[in-house]
């Protein structure tokens, strides 16, 4: 129907083919697609987005006249912006959650980028990256760590920070009993010194430390 999910006109509320979408695909002659849903079945896939905002007087957003602090565009318009803004920027920061990159500090020629878990890892296909210092922060668990690891896959030179031996220990107080990865697997791509912590997390019953529960300073 080319129409997105919540938009075909059924008789159902509007989440029940996302929340069936196995159930649904698997009684027909595609369950074994390897393809999205939306796809498989000739619909919509919502465009993804990304949101980031400057974190330099410097680095101005390029969509108005005005000093914009902050914004979200598709991310297939993100990775075309103007080499006139890409240009102002030499640091990239990439943060997990949303209360870390509302308050992250003030730093020279420098966007901050709200990674959101692993839907970062669209941002796979930013050519002006490659010539960008990139880091990375994510909660102090086993996904965090994980998701660095997918991440580094497209952009081997990221860097992780607040991510570190130090960092665990000085938080202890914080942290908690969090999920781990399936399978017990050990991220691919990291440093010595991540795969050591990862260890840690592997091996401790309270294994998570939020990330938001580390200091600005």
């Amino acid at each position: 129907s080319k129409l997105y999910i919540r938009e075909i006109p059924l008789p159902v509320h509007t989440k029940f083919i996302e929340q069936n979408s196995k159930l649904i695909q698997s009684l027909t002659e595609k369950s074994d697609s390897a393809v999205p849903f939306e796809e498989t079945f000739g619909l919509k896939i919502k465009p993804s987005s990304v949101r980031f905002r400057s974190l330099s007087k410097k680095v101005s957003l390029p969509f108005s006249t005005t000093n914009l602090s902050e914004c979200q565009i598709p991310i297939k318009d993100f990775e075309c912006l103007d080499k006139e803004f890409s240009d102002q920027i030499n640091n990239i920061f990439i943060v997990e959650n949303e209360m870390v990159y509302l308050t992250f500090p003030k730093v020279p020629n420098s966007i901050c980028i709200w990674g959101h878990g692993y839907t970062v890892n669209s941002l796979n296909n930013v050519e002006w990256f490659n010539s960008k210092r990139i880091y990375y922060f994510g909660d102090l668990d086993e996904h965090g760590f994980d998701i660095l690891s997918s991440y580094r896959r497209f952009y081997p030179n990221i860097q992780s920070f607040c991510m570190d031996d130090k960092t665990w220990n000085k938080y202890q107080e914080f942290a908690v009993e969090g999920k781990k990865l399936d399978g017990n697997k050990i991220p691919e791509n990291l440093t010595i010194d991540e795969k050591a912590v990862f260890t840690i997390l592997h091996n401790s019953l309270k294994n998570r430390i939020e990330q938001e529960r580390i200091s600005v300073e």
